[in-house]
């Protein structure tokens, strides 16, 4: 297993058969796992030399655990409720954000970077309430580590329409993507009712059909506690290979999408954009955070950042 400092929560998950999520949560006293598994994770992990050590931890995975965040002010509704559910996920997950504004000045804004490659974030989310933003975005995927953009601006106001039924709702929401030119869309629900996970599904297939797609990772978590599943999503979203290009993620409060800028003349390979089908209430800002975060997280625990090729 070699040396004591070089013991990992994946070395015990793999003694244990088990997640590295729950091993994660075991660790850390997490009433979600029994307490006999508690006992085994524990005993495991001191036979193994297991050390709980933030900083040893970060050394020995090359990663800073940390998060940059970028918004033009905070006194904005879309900022403080993406980052507050930005937050909640990247606690969840071991995560801290450093967060900047950027008053829409370049000058600020380089700085702000700056300052994140020096803490060497390990990756960043980025929501403005200005499309003028988005042409410095080379800035941001010039740091070489995942960018995750809050489409807010728009929020896909009229897609689709409200009454429309879930069916409905999927088809268009897969157009939406396959329009973005995505052609791998993952499509992931939780905590809904077998009858729109039904409808829901079918609609994805559709449009797939009707574009002559190919069906691709699909998953659906019948939990329903959404709150503490985070770790469990950005585990999922994390060992996609390929990476799809479009996820549609639906909950009870939300159905979000995500989908690499690859098709764009300036886009990099590891820069994805969220939306989200509703307005701008504010829980469904602080749930499009959430799944930012856990999206973000998932891309950022990766060693290339690979999405599939949309030629």
């Amino acid at each position: 297993m070699g040396s004591r400092n070089e013991v990992t929560i994946y070395d015990i998950a793999k003694v244990l058969n088990l997640s590295a999520s729950t091993i994660s949560r075991a660790l850390n006293g997490s009433e979600l796992v029994t307490k006999q598994t508690r006992s085994k994770v524990e005993q495991v992990a001191n036979e193994l030399g297991y050390q709980k050590n933030a900083l040893a931890s970060r050394l020995r995975s090359q990663k800073s655990f940390l998060l940059g965040a970028m918004v033009t002010q905070f006194n904005t509704t879309i900022a403080s409720s993406v980052l507050s559910g930005a937050e909640t996920t990247a606690r969840q997950l071991g995560h801290s954000i450093i967060v900047h504004q950027s008053m829409n000045n370049p000058e600020l804004r380089a700085s702000n970077l700056e300052n994140f490659r020096n803490q060497s974030v390990d990756g960043i989310l980025v929501t403005s309430a200005y499309f003028q933003e988005y042409p410095s975005l080379d800035q941001f995927t010039a740091l070489d580590v995942p960018v995750l953009v809050i489409e807010a601006s728009s929020m896909l106001p009229s897609l689709p329409r409200k009454q429309a039924s879930d069916f409905q709702n999927a088809y268009e929401l897969t157009n939406h993507l396959i329009e973005k030119g995505c052609r791998k869309i993952a499509y992931m629900s939780v905590d809904l009712d077998k009858t729109r996970h039904a409808n829901l599904l079918s609609g994805y297939h559709k449009a797939l059909q009707h574009n002559r797609l190919s069906d691709a990772d699909k998953f659906v978590l019948n939990t329903h506690d959404v709150q503490n599943s985070w770790a469990d999503i950005a585990e999922i979203l994390g060992s996609l290979l390929p990476m799809p290009d479009g996820i549609i993620f639906s909950t009870e409060e939300v159905t979000a999408l995500a989908f690499t800028s690859s098709n764009t003349s300036n886009a990099k390979r590891n820069e994805f954009w969220v939306t989200c089908r509703k307005g701008k209430e504010n829980q469904v800002l602080v749930e499009l955070g959430k799944f930012a975060g856990a999206l973000l997280i998932s891309l950022s625990r990766r060693d290339n950042i690979t999405p599939t090729n949309m030629n």
